[in-house]
């Protein structure tokens, strides 16, 4: 049994057993504890996409009588299965992945618990997310989060060691986990439904026509379903995602220009999911994990981007002219014999590289050694079969791979022996693998810093998550984040200068930190709202990153050398995993990123019908070839929450635009009446931070009330809320 075990226990004809979802597969059994006898029953559900994995974070809870409800965590399916019948029902509705943390998927930590007959669980997955499941409706409800800090002062989200169980006419008792001993009672109310939030979203869209996005818009590169991922090649000419193929209901690599009338490509065409793709330096490749059904682990693969030459089916570079795109026939998957590259870690050649910076267009394996390592290919015409080669075998999870600098090596997380995550490297095209950290720490997200060192989230058994990285010829560790705070998502600038993550602030919100080896750690961003997936651009000055506004977020460009951000979206849609571009002969900066529209009823869709607006959309601006976000012409016209709210003495209140234009910032009280101008003229593009002390255009103090505070640039108007009090 591993991870994903659940246990529970349940009447079958009014005669009490016990019920074993075994975990890591569909395997159920029954106990009875008189006879002491195991029976095999009728394996859980494997869903419409064919999973087998009862992942970490799945769990098996009953209600009491003969009914038990089976989560799958990561994959989001919901069962039910009836004891009397021995029977499992069709899928019913799962945990939503939209939460008040944003598009978040259960995971580790994630368990459930029965209580006056409803379902109540926490998400997991490092999010204080807490929810209610009713059986009669078949509906979620997001209840009030579990408090970020408890008694032991530290700040601590819900993650692997939860766990969840109830007391009849009490309510539902709770351990975080999280390496933390917080225990925790709720109580719900007489009307559960009353205590769940953010049933209600914005609705609306804000997409660009045309062949590109204003500056501070969003075009769509792909517009669909289940498309996740998006990555650039190092031109930021061609975006490789995963998307989902609709008859098979596997996740399958594509790829996209962008700028030209190429239609989207399908990369692979595979029995099993593909995820995770990521290109090679010089964009002729795309590396990915492959979901492997014989061996019931996730491999690493590697697959041409390319029909007729780099970048999939035309010239490569910024001023490429694509031709039409070309049918791909289905690969076969082919082992990769070995390659020249696995050599010793002792060996020189084992380690080193062509350069200490991520200069875009860096030359990759040259073509004489990856006829050696990449096997016999496929025979067929260029243009009809691409080969898949398969790169790891052994009996582990290979997850999250990360080129090296010079293409030549993988990186990726791998379990080790003693079930602890660590950062292994393999030959691009076939090798032996390496571990490159030990101990009793698991170790995540691992992404080449430069030629031989790779950076990493540290997560100890005990204490906070921290940053750091490994030197890959000594095998030494050292720690880069230096703040007491929880750390997750390193991105190395291009560079090899710093590195920017999320770090959790006294609040508890997500910020994005800088860490610049022995000069330190740095805040980068603050406020009320969580700002995460930092990714650095080309420039080393900008990170593009999502900050969440509840349930809906925006793009955001993180300023790495001032700090603060600017915002590139309106805020009325999900928007997650941001991948950047910067172009520092034109000072253009580009996004792309995985994008969820709203209905006009203000819901997500569900069930996963079609909708407009959603699919890999792509946000450009301009930057001020000076460094810095702020530009000539950048973001969008904003107007952020003032802080604090409700105010007594000063409310800070920041606001950006983003062309030069004639600009008010103006407060009205409820009636609609003028009661100050905080700022009035010809403004120039940029963030700017205005102090209001609650008085009036005369100096007087207001009365308590409720006020608004309004933008206005002439063609569009932004206007918010603040409470004035005692």
């Amino acid at each position: 049994m591993k991870q994903g075990c659940g246990i529970a226990w349940a009447t079958k004809n009014d005669v009490g057993y016990a019920y074993l979802l075994k975990g890591y597969r569909n395997e159920f059994y029954r106990y009875d504890p008189v006879t002491n006898e195991w029976t095999n029953l009728l394996d859980a559900p494997i869903g419409t996409a064919n999973h087998l994995k009862y992942d970490a974070g799945s769990w098996l809870v009953s209600n009491g009588d003969h009914y038990l409800y089976a989560f799958k965590a990561k994959y989001h399916e919901f069962y039910l299965y009836d004891t009397d019948a021995d029977t499992w029902s069709h899928a019913k509705t799962p945990m939503p992945v939209p939460g008040s943390h944003g598009n978040k998927k259960a995971k580790d930590g994630s368990c459930a618990a029965w209580f006056d007959g409803r379902l109540y669980a926490f998400k997991g997955g490092n999010t204080s997310e807490f929810w209610c499941y009713f059986p009669d409706g078949d509906t979620w409800h997001e209840l009030n989060q579990i408090p970020l800090i408890g008694q032991s002062g530290e700040r601590k989200k819900v993650k692997a060691g939860a766990a969840l169980a109830a007391i009849p006419g009490i309510g539902v008792h709770g351990l975080k986990g999280n390496k933390s001993l917080e225990f925790w009672l709720y109580v719900p109310s007489q009307s559960t439904e009353l205590d769940a939030v953010r049933h209600n979203a914005p609705g609306g869209n804000s997409v660009a026509a045309g062949g590109g996005p204003a500056l501070g818009g969003e075009v769509p590169l792909m517009d669909g379903l289940e498309a996740s991922k998006p990555r650039w090649n190092s031109q930021g000419t061609w975006v490789c995602y995963s998307k989902t193929d609709t008859l098979t209901d596997r996740e399958q690599i594509y790829q996209c220009q962008y700028g030209t009338s190429t239609a989207e490509q399908r990369v692979v065409d595979m029995d099993e999911d593909c995820e995770e793709p990521v290109y090679s330096p010089d964009g002729q490749y795309i590396a990915f994990q492959l979901d492997d059904t014989a061996s019931g682990y996730y491999q690493l693969c590697v697959t041409p981007s390319t029909d007729s030459g780099p970048g999939g089916g035309g010239l490569f570079g910024r001023d490429c002219e694509a031709t039409a795109a070309t049918a791909v026939a289905a690969p076969v998957r082919a082992e990769a014999p070995g390659s020249a590259l696995a050599v010793p870690l002792s060996s020189p050649a084992a380690t080193s590289g062509s350069g200490d910076a991520r200069t875009p267009g860096l030359t990759s394996v040259p073509t004489s050694r990856r006829e050696v390592c990449a096997g016999p290919g496929i025979g067929g015409t260029a243009a009809s079969l691409r080969p898949v080669w398969q790169i790891t075998y052994a009996e582990a999870d290979h997850c999250y791979p990360e080129w090296s600098l010079d293409g030549e090596w993988l990186c990726y997380e791998r379990n080790d022996d003693s079930g602890y995550t660590q950062v292994w490297r393999v030959p691009a095209f076939g090798g032996t693998e390496q571990q490159l950290t030990f101990g009793n720490s698991d170790h995540y997200l691992p992404e080449y810093l430069d030629a031989t060192d790779i950076v990493f989230t540290l997560s100890p058994d005990t204490g906070y998550d921290k940053i750091a990285e490994v030197n890959v010829p000594t095998l030494n560790v050292t720690v880069l984040s230096s703040f007491d705070t929880d750390h997750d998502k390193p991105s190395p600038a291009w560079d090899g200068s710093d590195v920017a993550a999320e770090a959790l602030d006294d609040s508890g919100n997500a910020q994005i930190v800088r860490m610049m080896g022995t000069s330190g750690e740095t805040w980068l961003t603050s406020g009320e709202s969580d700002i995460m997936a930092p990714d650095y651009g080309q420039d080393n000055q900008m990170i593009s990153a999502v900050r969440w506004t509840g349930i809906t977020s925006q793009i955001v460009w993180v300023d790495a050398v001032n700090g603060g951000y600017y915002p590139a979206t309106d805020s009325l849609a999900i928007r997650d995993n941001p991948d950047s571009y910067v172009d520092t002969l034109v000072a253009t900066a580009m996004a792309v990123y995985e994008r969820e529209a709203w209905e006009s009823g203000g819901l997500l869709f569900g069930g996963g019908r079609r909708r407009p607006h959603t699919g890999i959309y792509l946000t450009k601006g301009h930057k001020h070839n000076g460094g810095g976000a702020r530009g000539a012409s950048f973001g969008i016209l904003a107007l952020d929450k003032a802080t604090p709210n409700p105010v007594t003495d000063r409310v800070t209140i920041r606001w950006q635009v983003p062309v030069e234009a004639d600009v008010s910032l103006r407060i009205y009280n409820a009636a609609g009446q003028l009661v100050k101008v905080l700022a009035s003229g010809r403004t120039k593009p940029g963030a700017y931070t205005t102090v209001w002390n609650g008085t009036d255009a005369k100096g007087r103090r207001l009365a308590n009330g409720i006020y608004f505070y309004a933008l206005d640039n002439g063609t569009k108007r932004i206007s918010r809320k603040v409470v004035l009090t005692d």
